[in-house]
């Protein structure tokens, strides 16, 4: 399947959406999905100002772009479904009433990206997957940026002279940090090569923090945002 993007027409005032949810093995992941066809995705876990609820809001914004400029859904769902994290295995206590008796029980629950994927196939995913074609050979410049979780390094590869994929890796491997990164770069990754502009991308992502925030990068998203764009923050200020 090809996919013409094209930028989107001004956003209606008002948009009727529907909320879904799913039990993952970090807590209750709520998706809302904005738009007939959806263009919006709003996914909301963990506690304001965690990683977590920064990073599903970074991926949110990320798939609304996307959506918005006419990429299908189906582009995302296999790379968020193939995501793990440490939890992943970890088996979680069920309680049943059955006959006035409790029914105690364990369940695997998958990782948080893994059920937005599923989130997004049973509610959004209404076409075929894209093809995204990866370059043999590009451009690549790599930044190494200071950041709460430790040193995080983001590669933006461009395509004659456009950026065209993002691969970005902090903390330790395995981690949910490090996996919930990695999302993002891949998301950010097929959305830019599907033809959306990178630009767009990173100033949604510039300036959102985390709880560990350093001079130079307000959070992991904050700095693959700066690295997307070519810039860098010095004493609260952006240049470049």
């Amino acid at each position: 399947m090809c996919v013409k993007v094209q930028q989107p027409a001004p956003r209606p005032k008002s948009l009727c959406g529907v909320t879904d949810s799913a039990k993952t093995s970090c807590g209750t992941l709520f998706v809302t999905f904005n738009g007939s066809p959806a263009i919006e995705t709003f996914p909301k876990m963990g506690s304001q100002g965690s990683c977590t609820s920064s990073f599903m809001s970074a991926l949110g914004k990320v798939l609304s772009i996307a959506l918005s400029w006419g990429v299908p859904a189906a582009a995302f769902v296999k790379p968020l479904q193939a995501t793990s994290c440490p939890k992943h295995d970890k088996l979680f206590p069920t309680f049943d009433v059955v006959d006035g008796d409790i029914i105690e029980g364990e369940e695997k629950r998958p990782c948080c990206i893994a059920a937005l994927g599923a989130l997004i196939n049973d509610n959004i995913n209404n076409s075929e997957e894209p093809v995204v074609s990866y370059p043999e050979e590009a451009d690549a410049k790599t930044r190494f940026i200071p950041s709460g979780c430790g040193r995080l390094a983001v590669n933006v590869a461009s395509i004659n002279g456009i950026p065209s994929i993002v691969s970005a890796e902090t903390a330790a491997p395995g981690s949910c940090a490090a996996a919930i990164t990695v999302t993002l770069s891949r998301c950010i990754s097929i959305a830019l090569l599907l033809g959306v502009p990178a630009a767009v991308i990173g100033k949604e992502l510039i300036g959102i923090g985390c709880h560990q925030p350093k001079d130079e990068c307000l959070s992991c998203i904050d700095g693959i945002g700066l690295a997307l764009l070519g810039k860098k923050r010095e004493r609260g200020e952006i240049y470049g």
